[in-house]
């Protein structure tokens, strides 16, 4: 009896440590694409400071199509955001 408890309890532990190494796995896996995208988006921020150092503010020299243009990366890093935090918020409520 005594034997079957400590299997039992050996196994739920196993399982723990399972389950932590996969959740490491994926926080690893998603914090190497962050780190990626962070170093894009600090090159794309100090070419910004550059060019509007050297070219003044941007308003006075683009035309409103190309604003527009620019606009749309900010939307859909906007909208990603929304949908990741909703998704984040359906699992948290499905536990």
């Amino acid at each position: 009896m005594e034997d079957d408890k400590s299997e039992i309890s050996n196994k739920v532990e196993e399982q723990k440590e399972a389950e932590k190494n996969v959740a490491r796995k994926a926080w690893r896996a998603t914090m190497l694409g962050a780190v990626g995208s962070l170093a894009f988006f600090l090159s794309t921020l100090g070419n910004l400071s550059r060019t509007a150092k050297t070219h003044g503010n941007p308003v006075k020299h683009l035309e409103k199509h190309d604003i527009a243009l620019f606009s749309v990366p900010i939307l859909v890093i906007g909208y990603f955001v929304i949908e990741s935090l909703k998704n984040g918020e359906e699992s948290t409520n499905a536990s």
